[in-house]
């Protein structure tokens, strides 16, 4: 489940499932976001680019996220141990990925909260804010390209 869990209204029904389904022993993989959630490159830009023509809100509930109860080793035990699946390894690291300007665009133009904002602008506009947003990217110094979050995995068997 590497990035999914967190987005599931109830985290702790989803691996109950899980384990019911699970053979004796059988296992299961757990890749999410630890904490402090880290921005992709060029966020504050599209989001005041976005505001700026007009975009509607994001109409996706934040209490769908369901980050702050996995964002840690710890919290992910508990969850794991609260759906009877016994934690046989967890530990966090780092994402690390240098993202061109092109893919930042190109990335947020086609998911996420960004998209859907973006949908709710006239064809016009919604260029228009695109063709701002490249122009600020371009600007950006390369070393803030960077993306380098805490991840947080999980590996856990069937009690």
């Amino acid at each position: 489940m590497a990035y999914v869990l967190f987005l599931i209204p109830n985290p702790r029904a989803a691996l109950k499932e899980v384990r019911r389904v699970l053979r004796p022993g059988g296992a299961i993989g757990i890749v999410t976001w630890g904490e402090p959630l880290i921005e992709l490159p060029g966020a504050a830009i599209w989001q005041r680019a976005l505001d700026t023509y007009g975009a509607a809100s994001d109409g996706t509930p934040q209490a769908v996220n369901q980050e702050a109860l996995m964002n840690t080793v710890d919290k992910l035990g508990e969850l794991l141990e609260s759906a009877r699946l016994r934690p046989d390894q967890l530990w966090t690291g780092y994402l690390e990925r240098w993202w061109t300007r092109s893919e930042l665009v190109a990335f947020a133009v086609t998911y996420g909260a960004t998209r859907r904002r973006l949908i709710t602008l006239p064809i016009d506009a919604r260029e228009a804010c695109i063709e701002r947003v490249r122009e600020e990217l371009a600007v950006l110094p390369d070393a803030t390209l960077l993306y380098r979050p805490q991840v947080v995995f999980g590996l856990a068997r069937a009690a």
